[in-house]
């Protein structure tokens, strides 16, 4: 019984904020894993919630929130490449 979240852990030199400002853009929204931390953060995870959500939301999110991972993976994004709102 894990609740209503999923963690993924990214690669290790993809920065979640960076991420997060590009899935923004297309209405994904999921919480850092940095903000979980309270010693030493870790930027390369995140956290999806899907409890408030029907199955196509879910997929339709899932197929989003992908493509902007592959970019990402694709491109490695420096992180002075987007900014940090």
């Amino acid at each position: 019984m894990g609740g209503p979240n999923i963690w993924i852990t990214l690669p290790s030199w993809l920065s979640t904020e960076n991420l997060i400002f590009k899935s923004q853009n297309n209405n994904i929204a999921f919480l850092a894993g940095s903000t979980c931390y309270s010693n030493e953060p870790e930027f390369n995870h995140i956290q999806i919630s899907f409890s408030s959500l029907d199955t196509e939301q879910l997929k339709k999110g899932i197929i989003i929130l992908s493509k902007a991972v592959s970019s990402f993976i694709n491109k490695k994004h420096d992180i002075n490449d987007i900014p940090i709102i």
